[in-house]
This record gives C-alpha cells, sequence and structure tokens, in this order.
C-alpha cells in the first residue's frame, strides 16, 4: 500500500473503530423505533419552540441539547436523529483519544480509541439516559490537544471548535470541559497559565451563553442533602474508590452494566486500570514527554479527587456547604462524573501499555544497531551488508561533534547552553538508554580509563569513566575504555534494589525482546548503541556487565574475558534471529490485549444486555399534542402523576422502561412536572427537593392531605400560577398508597380526549392568568453570540476538526538530522 494511502488509513482506522464499537454497543437501538431510558428521551417530531431554547423559567438542563435534536428532527426523522447522535459519541471518542497516542503505526491508537468507548464509565452514563453528558465526554480529547495549544488569541478559534459538542450537551458537558481545559491551560509558567486561562473562559462562556443566560435569571436552587445521594457509591467489591479506579461508581444502582459487580470480572477490570495507569507513568517516562501529560495528569487528579469528596464525612460536609452558600457548586454533587479525564488517561495508558509489547515499529524505533565511529564509514558498510542502517528510538537524535567529528546521541530539545549538563547513559540492568540531568551518570566503575565523549551543542564534554568526571572542553578526544566488572557486592545491593525492574527485563528477555549481537572477524572499533536485553540481564547475575557505552564512546575488552562486551579488532553487525519470533509473539499479544476491554465488560453490548430497547409512541399521545398544539390560547401543561419517572411498558411483551416522563418534551408550551428526585437507600425513600420554582408552588396543591375546599378551588389555582391543561398518564398510576398519589378536584374543567391511557384536561379561560412565552433579548443575544462564535471559529480555524500536532517549543526551529 503507498505510503499516502496507508496514512490515511491510519487516520480513519479509529473512526471505523468508534462506529463499530457504536453499533455492537446501542444494537437493536439503531433500527426502529426510540430507545427511552431514564434521562435519555426522544420525541418523534419535537417541537422547536421559544420554551425548547430556554425561555419559560426553570433550569436549562436540556438546552441547547432538545433545541438542536428538534432542529434536526424537521429533517430527519426522530429514531434516526437519535441513532445518529449515539454513534457520533463513539466516533468522536475513538477518534480523539487515538490521535492522542504518540508514535507511529495503527495499532496503538485503536487500542486507546476502543478503551475509551468501552468503559464503565460510558456503559453507565448511557444506561442513566445521559447522552448529552456523553456529547462533552467525546470531546475531551479534543478539548484537551486545543487547550495545550493555546498560547496567543489567535489559537481561540481551535478551542471553540474542540468545545462544539460540550456546546451541544449543555451544562454539565461544558462544566466536564472546563477542568480538561483549565488543568491544561493551568499546567505551564504561571505567566503564559494565567493568559490560557483567560482564553479558555473566553471560549467557554462563548459556547454556554445559550444557558447560561436563562439559568442565571431562573430562579433555581440546589437541595446540599442531594450531596450525600449523589456520591460515588461502590459497585464493585472493592469500595467507593476501587469502583471510581475502575471508572464506575455511579449513584445509581440501576445504571451498572450487567455482571459488571461480579467479583472476577471486578477484579479483572481494576487490574486493567492500573496497568493503564503503569503504561501511563511508562509513557512520560520513556521520553519525550508529551505536551499534554502534565495537563492531563492534573485534570485526572482533580477530577478523581472531587469524586473521592461525597464518599467520605467531611468532604460531603464541605460540598453541602458550598452548595448551600451559592447553588453554582451544585453539579460537584455528582461526584462520579469527573472520573471522564481519568478515562481518557487510562486509554492512553492502555495504548502505551500496547505500544510497549508490540516492540519496535518498522523503520521508527530500533532496540540494536552498530554506528560507525568516522563520518563516511557508514555508508560503505551499510551496502557491503556488515551492517543495518541505525533506527533511532523516537525523541533522539544524532549530533555531530565539532572537535572529533564523532557521532553520538542525545534527547531532542534538552541540549541547554547552560546549568546542568542533560547527561545520558544506558542503564546497566534493562539497557534501556535514560536521561540523568545531574552532573554524574550512574555509569559502572571500569578497570582503566580513558575519556570519553559527549557532545554539548558543538562542544564535546569529556567524562573520565575509572578516575571521576571531567570537565568540559571542546579539545575533549573520543578515545576507548577497558572491559567493565561490577564488584559482588555491588551486584547484590543493584539486584535487590531495582528487582522489580530486573525481574521486567528476564521477562522481556524470555519473550525474546531482544536482539542478539554477532561480531564477525577483523572489523574496525565501532560505538554500540543499545546492547541486548538477555545478555544485560544474565552478566548482570554473574556480577559483571560490560560498560554501558550507549552511544558516547568505543567499548573494548579482551577476547574471552567475562563481562567483554566487544571483543578488540572486532565490530558488532545485527543479526536477526529468534527475536523475530519474539517480536512477532509481542505483536499478536498486543492485538489480543486490543479486545480485553470488550471481554471484560460485556454487559455494554447489544443494547446494554437487551435494556436498551427501541419503543413506538403510541398513538394517543401523538392525537393529544395535536389537540395542545392546535389551541392558540397560551398556558403551560400539568402533567399527573406527580412524579418525574414512569414505568412505560409500551413495547406489548409485558417489560416495563423506566423513564423521564415524556411529555417533558412532546409539548411545544412549558410542561410542569415534579422534578423532586426519589431515591431509594438504605430501605427508605429520600426525598430531594427539585429546581423549578414553579413545581414547587404547584406540589402543596396536590397534596393528598389537603382539606377540600380550603382557599379557592383547584382549577382557579392551577389557573392562577398559569396552568391552560392537565394530562393524566392513567397507565402511570399505581398503587394508591405510593408516593405518586395526588388529589384533582377538577369538577369546572373541560375534558379534551378521554382515551385508555391519557385523560386530558382544559381549565377554563376565566381561570387562568398566563402569557406566551419568549425569548428575552438578552437570550436572543446569547444564542445569536454563541452560533455566531461557532461559526466564525470553524472559518477561522480553517476546519472544522482541531489538529493534533503537538505546539512547537518556543524558540525552536526546525532542523535537519545530520546524517
Amino acid at each position: 500500500m503507498p505510503a499516502g494511502e496507508r496514512s490515511r488509513a491510519h487516520r480513519l482506522a479509529p473512526w471505523g473503530v468508534g462506529l463499530a464499537a457504536g453499533a455492537l454497543a446501542l444494537g437493536p437501538v439503531l433500527g426502529p423505533g426510540i430507545a427511552l431510558r431514564y434521562d435519555m428521551v426522544f420525541a418523534p417530531d419535537a417541537p422547536l419552540s421559544a420554551v425548547t431554547l430556554g425561555a419559560g423559567g426553570g433550569f436549562p438542563r436540556a438546552v441547547p441539547s432538545d433545541a438542536v435534536v428538534a432542529a434536526l428532527g424537521r429533517v430527519l426523522p426522530a429514531d434516526l436523529v437519535q441513532a445518529l447522535v449515539l454513534l457520533a459519541v463513539f466516533a468522536l471518542a475513538a477518534a480523539g483519544a487515538a490521535r492522542l497516542v504518540p508514535g507511529r503505526g495503527a495499532l496503538p491508537g485503536l487500542a486507546a480509541a476502543l478503551f475509551y468507548v468501552w468503559n464503565p464509565y460510558l456503559a453507565e452514563r448511557l444506561l442513566l439516559g445521559q447522552w448529552a453528558v456523553l456529547l462533552g465526554y467525546a470531546g475531551l480529547p479534543w478539548v484537551l490537544c486545543a487547550a495545550v495549544r493555546l498560547e496567543r488569541v489567535r489559537d481561540l478559534p481551535r478551542l471553540v471548535v474542540a468545545l462544539v459538542p460540550a456546546a451541544v450537551g449543555g451544562f454539565s458537558s461544558v462544566v466536564l470541559s472546563a477542568v480538561v481545559a483549565g488543568a491544561a491551560a493551568a499546567a505551564r509558567p504561571w505567566r503564559r497559565a494565567l493568559a490560557a486561562l483567560s482564553s479558555v473562559a473566553a471560549g467557554l462562556a462563548a459556547v454556554s451563553l445559550p444557558w447560561l443566560v436563562p439559568a442565571l435569571g431562573s430562579g433555581a436552587r440546589t437541595d446540599p442533602a442531594a450531596v450525600e445521594l449523589f456520591a460515588a457509591r461502590a459497585d464493585t467489591p472493592f469500595g467507593a474508590v476501587g469502583s471510581l479506579l475502575s471508572l464506575g461508581g455511579i449513584w445509581n444502582a440501576q445504571a451498572v452494566p450487567a455482571g459488571y459487580d461480579q467479583p472476577f470480572s471486578a477484579a479483572c477490570r481494576l487490574l486493567l486500570s492500573l496497568g493503564a495507569l503503569a503504561g501511563w507513568v511508562w509513557l512520560l517516562r520513556r521520553g519525550p514527554r508529551p505536551a499534554y501529560g502534565r495537563g492531563l495528569s492534573l485534570a485526572a487528579a482533580a477530577g478523581f479527587a472531587i469524586a473521592l469528596l461525597g464518599t467520605v464525612g467531611p468532604g460531603r460536609a464541605l460540598l453541602a456547604a458550598l452548595i448551600g452558600a451559592w447553588p453554582g457548586f451544585g453539579p460537584l454533587r455528582d461526584g462520579q462524573l469527573y472520573v471522564a479525564p481519568l478515562a481518557l488517561l487510562q486509554a492512553i495508558g492502555f495504548a502505551a501499555a500496547v505500544l510497549w509489547l508490540r516492540g519496535p515499529a518498522g523503520g521508527g524505533q530500533g532496540e540494536a544497531c552498530a554506528l560507525p565511529s568516522t563520518p563516511g564509514d557508514h555508508e560503505s558498510r551499510f551496502q557491503d551488508g556488515l551492517a543495518r542502517p541505525p533506527r533511532f528510538a523516537r525523541g533522539w537524535t544524532r549530533t555531530h561533534s565539532a572537535a572529533e567529528g564523532s557521532k553520538v546521541l542525545a534527547p531532542q530539545g534538552n541540549m541547554r547552553a547552560g546549568g546542568r549538563f542533560p547527561r545520558v547513559a544506558e542503564d546497566p540492568w534493562t539497557g534501556v538508554a535514560r536521561h540523568w540531568r545531574t552532573s554524574r551518570p550512574p555509569l559502572p566503575r571500569a578497570g582503566r580509563g580513558r575519556k570519553r565523549a559527549y557532545s554539548r551543542g558543538g562542544e564535546a564534554w569529556g567524562l573520565d569513566t575509572p578516575g571521576g568526571h571531567a570537565r568540559g572542553t571542546s579539545s575533549a578526544r573520543t578515545g576507548t575504555a577497558g572491559s567493565a566488572r561490577w564488584p559482588g557486592w555491588r551486584c547484590a545491593v543493584g539486584v535487590l534494589g531495582r528487582g522489580p525492574r530486573l525481574l521486567w527485563s528476564m521477562f522481556r528477555a524470555l519473550g525474546g525482546r531482544g536482539r542478539r549481537a554477532r561480531w564477525p572477524a577483523s572489523s574496525p572499533r565501532t560505538e554500540t548503541m543499545v546492547a541486548p536485553w538477555h545478555t544485560r540481564w544474565r552478566r548482570a547475575l554473574r556480577g559483571t556487565s560490560a560498560i554501558p557505552s550507549g552511544a558516547f564512546g568505543h567499548a573494548r575488552g579482551s577476547p574471552g574475558r567475562r563481562g567483554s562486551l566487544l571483543r578488540p579488532g572486532f565490530k558488532p553487525s545485527v543479526a536477526e534471529d529468534s527475536g523475530h519470533g519474539g517480536e512477532r509473539a509481542g505483536a499478536v499479544a498486543a492485538v489480543l490485549l486490543l479486545f480485553v476491554p470488550l471481554v471484560l465488560l460485556p454487559g455494554l453490548a447489544w443494547g446494554a444486555a437487551g435494556r436498551l430497547v427501541p419503543l413506538s409512541y403510541p398513538q394517543e399521545w401523538l392525537r393529544v399534542r395535536q389537540a395542545v398544539a392546535a389551541d392558540p390560547a397560551p398556558g403551560a401543561v400539568l402533567s399527573l402523576p406527580w412524579s418525574a419517572y414512569r414505568g412505560l411498558d409500551w413495547s406489548g411483551d409485558g417489560r416495563t422502561v423506566v423513564a423521564l416522563d415524556p411529555a417533558v418534551k412532546l409539548f411545544d408550551r412549558r410542561v410542569v412536572w415534579n422534578d423532586d428526585l426519589r431515591v431509594e437507600t438504605g430501605g427508605q425513600v429520600r426525598v430531594i427537593e427539585g429546581e423549578d420554582p414553579l413545581a414547587r408552588e404547584v406540589a402543596p396543591l396536590l397534596a393528598p392531605d389537603r382539606p377540600p375546599g380550603e382557599g379557592p378551588g383547584l382549577a382557579a389555582a392551577l389557573g392562577e400560577l398559569g396552568i391552560r391543561y392537565v394530562l393524566i398518564q392513567r397507565e402511570a398510576i399505581g398503587d394508591p398508597h405510593d408516593e405518586n398519589r395526588f388529589s384533582l378536584e377538577l369538577a369546572d374543567a373541560d375534558v379534551v380526549r378521554d382515551g385508555p391511557r391519557l385523560l386530558l384536561l382544559r381549565i377554563p379561560d376565566h381561570h387562568v392568568e398566563a402569557g406566551i412565552a419568549r425569548l428575552s433579548g438578552l437570550e436572543v443575544t446569547g444564542w445569536l453570540a454563541t452560533v455566531g462564535a461557532i461559526i466564525w471559529s470553524i472559518t477561522a480555524s480553517g476546519s472544522s476538526l482541531v489538529s493534533m500536532r503537538p505546539p512547537r517549543r518556543s524558540g525552536a526551529v526546525p532542523r535537519k538530522e545530520s546524517t
């Protein structure tokens, strides 16, 4: 395949993985019908009215998500709109996570994509019906990279474009994006951090105006008692902390995927999360560190800390005090929401584990090679087939020593003119070239001393290996070093001190991850970059080791002497033997590891194990909506029974689906419903006060213990509050002794429709005092500003997608690698 087509395929592969994972997870939802589940309620031909845009009062949690769905519903069927929105969540999330993975090759990116779209966090939020929150979750990788690149005001359009999914999602999505963008902006020097934070605040405000302006004048409030009920809970045997580390811990027990709480699967999932965290640490240490590394680490730590606050008594008290002081702290009560940055971090860490297991990619990295000691000598040796052309790990470059003309290795961007010189040396226990900023890199003592040459800019720095470290001088020459032997006590201390790393190296060596080096006869002295893994740890166990020359000079020993890495007069060449079988085994293991998230969370597959069921609205509902829409008289609709959620039996097979009251999304005028939330905990039902002030005024009028004849009639009292219609859902009325019972005496109300499922009553005109719901001037301005900012940002950035290229360091100029 040509290079261009292969690169295009690598870019499109994560989108395909996301769509495939979405199709597997949604399953029957992609067919005819609308899936209803808790907060996820789509309606056929959803109205696009002033109420949908934020007018009418109450906290605008569904703004602008309902307006976007209604706009799409003008040209597409409602079930197709729902399928496209949910598939967009999977595709955007997978593509964003994959493009954050550094390095070449498609496999690690696909691993990050699959991990990010197939984990307990996404499964539990989907089962809770919070598709708008998942839109913000899908946009987090794009927001992170845009915030990292935010250096000047001209970079702001990229951030606004990246915030479009969060802008559609609304309130909770923007708050979630603010955590990631704020952390990425703050993870830099304080002067630049202040400027970046100002730009982030401007971008967030620009996309939040459609819901922010109505919220400021809604008069909504948050019940501090909700902190304890919305706190993260243990949905695995490992407590709240273990559940949160596994990306679970949702407060609603009905949103846990099937089989997730089983001990074995929960233990495997926790091990996978811990392995992903270890992969993230390895990715940061291997160098060069990703530009987003510090910001994502800060965001994940902050989100995890917020989630833990609700699990302890002092944390709950603090959150309750903050919410009582200002309702704006209300979003902090749902602590598990903020585990999303940790999910992104673990996805990239999982990709790093796959990258390590896969081994070096062809043409990109190499574990062993031979370098010529003089410029111009390598071309003939490579043409003769005596050595393979050197391949350098990512982030390392060859620099030319002006003093001696020798080739050395140095990490890119770390050659500073002042301060401590960054030393580079091989770890004698693992064979990995590491970077130390100390003045004495950890090299073993040698039997005989020669100076070793380092490169610092255009100078060569000398290092006297046996007797200490010589100071840098431009006239230092490249010399040779004798065989090195580790004393027995040093070997013992090294084994005890570096036991885990040594075991890790042995594991990799037994897997065939190294390449053995052969030394043909009559060869000139050469420089050695990385020695084989198995040679390293075997000699370490015997108490001897070669000088870890890395690429800093010539290594020399005596023929047949233990501990010598190179024999005099020989030159090493890379020979491919059983290491290729190990690399192939590593690649196969990496591919198998790719599917581990799918295996450990089968409860998300095929409509969350049948819990996401497509339904069809009964025709009676649509006829009632037509009757209300045909009435030009203003006034709200009161939905009864007085509860937030309904048990709907619309499938015809006896299965009941719990969902938000469909009347909330069905009418083009304001619907008054009981937004109090009832949560059963410890065998008791606790009530969380709602946010709508009009619902709080209606509730006492419907109380079952309200004395008859007290005060004005019920019809007159409801009419004074602006209510025109009363909709009674007979199918939702259960036991008259449950919490949903209500008192209704509307003898003078007119019956509009009376069917087996619904009863629609109309309050006479002389009782109703209602005005037409209209958007205020500020609300219209907010919508225009947000839409204009998004259009301008897409035009200014030149693309609807955010470039994932890491920002160039200030002062850096492009340079060509020396040959």
